[in-house]
């Protein structure tokens, strides 16, 4: 059975790799950037079943751990994905274009620096999140027990 430390690096691995893919044609510090969110999500998305239904018994599995649970998060992140990466990226490229303004002190272009890269990272965060979510199911459902259907 897949410990909470493997659930993590797992997670944490998937979605990097999916912000790292989802990213892969911006510029290198944005992609960066958002493979960190990715990175963030994954990690978080791969806690969430455990979070959602404690392991206080070795049946705990139900709807969070359900192949039903698995496919609505993919369903959520092919509708919605790139909508949300549109808008931060949108939002974090007008906080650079500000930074940049010559009539700005320097104070306002730290913060909108400072803005710009969380919007960045943001980009990376659901991506991550749900296959974060979908290896934990992914490992579950390689033990003896595997996962339900639907409960």
């Amino acid at each position: 059975m897949p410990n909470r430390q493997t659930h993590i690096k797992v997670g944490v691995l998937s979605g990097c790799g999916f912000a790292a893919y989802r990213s892969c044609e911006q510029d290198l510090p944005n992609m960066l950037l958002e493979t960190i969110g990715g990175g963030f999500g994954g990690y978080v998305g791969s806690r969430l079943p455990d979070i959602i239904e404690p392991a206080l018994w070795p049946g705990h599995r139900q709807f969070a751990h359900s192949v039903a649970a698995g496919s609505s998060v993919v369903y959520s992140l092919y509708k919605l994905l790139e909508e949300w990466e549109r808008g931060c990226r949108s939002r974090a490229e007008y906080y650079g274009n500000r930074k940049n303004n010559e009539t700005i002190n320097w104070l306002q272009k730290i913060w909108f620096a400072f803005i710009q890269i969380l919007l960045q990272i943001a980009a990376g965060i659901p991506g991550g999140l749900g296959v974060g979510y979908l290896s934990h199911l992914a490992l579950d459902g390689t033990t003896r027990s595997g996962i339900p259907f639907l409960q």
